[in-house]
């Protein structure tokens, strides 16, 4: 890891951050193919398939079994990888407060949580395609959705209570501010709540999280220890703008769009990946590794689109906060704060941003906030 304090060794090594994780990211692509084409053309799904057809003769116990054994060994296999990402990288910029137990303790969760989502929509995604062997790409849209819905009103209530820990927060002052600002805004806030994030990384973040009057603000003890108040202030004002703008509904709009065309497009293509592989119907479970892989890859295609129509709306929840709070100059400074504390590429190459960033590069944001008059 680089040692250095300056502002300018900051922005190299944020630069050797950001390139790090975009190599890792192609690196798992490349992975994760390599693994399905071996998994697929050794002749090892087809065996997988054909032992767990003798073990289980209903069609979705066959698969679930069949799937158990996919995500153990691509678990298996991955898991280096995984733990280089999230666990060495981290410690050796200087982001992490993760301990070994504790990065091991979170993966085995993460990958219960992600076992039971991958089984639930495979398994259904298989049925869809049983039953509805020329129209299933609508229902499956349709099913994406409400699962996308799901996660999104579960993940605050069960899902961030498995990794942290809530608890009222302490600072009157703070406090108070959020709950002037809500009403300033015409938000209905339950409460605000301290998460201790600071056991695993050093990196700031808040949310809100929450429905109707359950909603509530969720700060992270890093952002509490290292930022002000008015930073804090006009951290939450983006998070309000995103309810107040209604972006949730808007997001979930766009998604559904998206995810209905990726589905028909390969609806038009499940048909010559069976043929080729020679499989009688296209929900055969030994050619899954080939229809995973195409799902994959019209995700990597969609991602230019979702992650556009995402800066289109953290741009609008910006300007949002800034005019709801007036204050440019913390706004600037908290900005500076997050590069500095996440690490962040404050201005990567265009083409870095149109594929891998959801929010607008950090020097944008202050350049559109020092431009408001």
């Amino acid at each position: 890891m680089i040692l250095c304090i300056d502002s300018g060794c900051r922005v190299l090594r944020a630069k050797a951050y950001a390139r790090r994780r975009y190599l890792l990211f192609f690196i798992s692509l490349a992975v994760s193919t390599v693994f399905l084409l071996i998994f697929q053309f050794s002749g090892f799904s087809l065996d997988l398939a054909g032992h767990c057809g003798k073990i289980a003769t209903h069609f979705a116990a066959a698969l679930f079994l069949y799937l158990t054994a996919f995500i153990l060994i691509f678990h298996l296999v991955t898991i280096p990888l995984s733990f280089y990402q999230g666990y060495i990288v981290e410690h050796q910029f200087g982001l992490s407060n993760q301990t070994l137990s504790r990065w091991v303790d979170d993966y085995l969760k993460r990958f219960l949580l992600s076992y039971a989502f991958f089984i639930l929509v495979i398994e259904a995604w298989y049925y869809l395609l049983r039953t509805l062997p020329d129209n299933w790409w609508i229902a499956a849209a349709a099913f994406w959705l409400l699962c996308t819905v799901i996660v999104r009103h579960l993940f605050p209530v069960l899902i961030i209570p498995l990794f942290y820990r809530y608890r009222p927060i302490t600072d009157r002052e703070i406090r108070e501010r959020i709950f002037a600002l809500a009403n300033k805004a015409h938000m209905k806030l339950f409460d605000v709540c301290e998460i201790n994030l600071s056991k695993d990384t050093k990196k700031a973040n808040a949310a809100l999280a929450g429905l109707g009057a359950s909603k509530r603000v969720l700060l992270a003890d890093t952002l509490l220890e290292h930022y002000s108040t008015e930073e804090i202030e006009v951290v939450i004002a983006h998070e309000f703008a995103h309810h107040i703008l209604r972006h949730t509904a808007k997001a979930l709009i766009f998604s559904a769009i998206l995810s209905s065309l990726g589905f028909f497009v390969m609806q038009r293509f499940l048909g010559v990946i069976a043929a080729a592989l020679h499989a009688e119907v296209i929900f055969q479970i030994d050619i899954f590794p080939m229809l995973y892989l195409s799902f994959l890859f019209l995700n990597l295609l969609a991602m230019p689109l979702s992650n556009g129509y995402s800066r289109y709306l953290e741009k609008r929840a910006d300007l949002f906060a800034l005019e709801l709070t007036g204050l440019r100059d913390s706004f600037v400074s908290c900005m500076q704060r997050l590069a500095r504390d996440n690490l962040a590429d404050i201005s990567p190459g265009r083409l870095i941003e149109i594929f891998f960033y959801n929010h607008p590069p950090i020097e944008k944001r202050i350049a559109y906030a020092q431009n408001i008059s």
